[in-house]
């Protein structure tokens, strides 16, 4: 993404799962086998739409503040939601939606994205301005340390075999790996293209969107060299946020153009593509009910279904509100957060800093689209 947009990430296996997909799945299942050959088609097909589908906005909580944001991300076992704003990291209750803390950068800095090392008990921040990753205790929200990785890093992406936080400046064209534990911070890695979205496989690749060629790059976490980069077609114009399954190694590739790319990673091949909004900004995938959701800037949610292998169908689109564009996903809940603020009149170029529509003072908000009638 620009320095403008935000992150987007898979989210990981949890062990408290959203259940109640599988077991209306489960119920589907069952109407197929007892009904008449011809009736079970129609049966099938209502049933699955009910089970997986209707997915509406059911909040929209006031924050307040200063209205930009950035990258958003969900910490399950913290139960909490994580917005990048300038100024760091908005930190917010995942029941009530209320302030419970915040990891601060330098004054007047743009943090763009934050990304969880659960494995360490540490959360990642990507500083833009400032050139710094904010390393911080995901339990208390304390401070760490401040890495200085020497580039401005926009998107940020957690490698858990090589336990490594990875910066990715769309500016130089690098990725900058660093040790969050030690603070060090290895030589960047020059990169075909603009990088974007990325996503770690955990087997030792992350997968990154090169915005600017229409491409696809993959860097090898065990040596640390860019492995090779390839188109991804479908008429994939400016990827942008990157989600992955990592069971069927599968990655989810948001163009801005107005398409899902759907891409075997290992033959570094598309297996399909489908139709989703405008200014794709964020894609999250939830491994226990099989959906994708792909947050656009024109105002809408896409949810696609993983079928069978190599088999995905929009299940629907959801209207949500102009320019919210960015999403955090509950897998437990199975709920999507998207901030969002009104706009206004739209601003002038400032330097490197693309025009803008101004955003409308105290409107920031985070809407949540869950399925109709759950309570949760």
């Amino acid at each position: 993404m620009q320095k403008s947009s935000i992150h987007m990430r898979t989210t990981t296996t949890h062990l408290n799962s959203w259940r109640s997909a599988r077991a209306l799945r489960a119920c589907t299942v069952a109407l197929i086998m007892m009904g008449s050959a011809s009736a079970s088609r129609g049966v099938a097909v209502e049933a699955v739409q009910t089970s997986l589908g209707n997915f509406e906005v059911s909040g929209s909580q006031p924050v307040g503040g200063e209205g930009s944001w950035d990258y958003a991300d969900y910490d399950t076992a913290h139960q909490r939601l994580f917005v990048a704003r300038v100024g760091g990291v908005l930190v917010l209750d995942g029941g009530t939606l209320q302030p419970v803390g915040s990891v601060s950068a330098l004054a007047g800095t743009r943090t763009h994205g934050v990304t969880f090392a659960p494995d360490l008990g540490l959360g990642l921040t990507s500083n833009g301005s400032d050139e710094t990753s904010t390393v911080f205790n995901l339990g208390t929200l304390e401070l760490v340390r401040r890495i200085t990785l020497g580039h401005s890093p926009d998107a940020i992406v957690y490698d858990p075999l090589s336990r490594r936080g990875v910066g990715l400046d769309g500016d130089d064209n690098v990725a900058v790996p660093f040790d969050p534990v030690s603070g060090s911070v290895s030589p960047a890695l020059a990169l075909p293209g603009s990088p974007e979205g990325a996503a770690a496989d955990g087997r030792g690749h992350i997968y990154v969107n090169l915005s600017d060629k229409n491409e696809l790059a993959e860097i090898d976490t065990r040596r640390w060299v860019v492995a090779g980069h390839w188109s991804i077609g479908g008429g994939c114009e400016e990827p942008t946020p990157l989600g992955i399954d990592r069971g069927a190694m599968h990655l989810f590739i948001g163009c801005r153009s107005g398409a899902l790319a759907i891409v075997d990673p290992v033959k570094r091949a598309l297996i399909t593509t489908l139709p989703i909004g405008k200014g794709a900004d964020a894609v999250a995938y939830d491994p226990q009910s099989r959906l994708i959701f792909v947050s656009c800037y024109d105002g809408t949610l896409t949810v696609v279904e993983e079928g069978s292998p190599a088999q995905y169908r929009v299940l629907e689109t959801v209207k949500t509100a102009p320019g919210a564009r960015t999403l955090a996903l509950d897998p437990v809940r199975l709920r999507v957060f998207l901030p969002v603020a009104d706009l206004g009149p739209q601003l002038p170029k400032v330097g490197s800093v693309p025009g803008r529509p101004a955003i409308v003072p105290a409107t920031f908000r985070i809407l949540t689209v869950s399925r109709s009638g759950v309570s949760h």
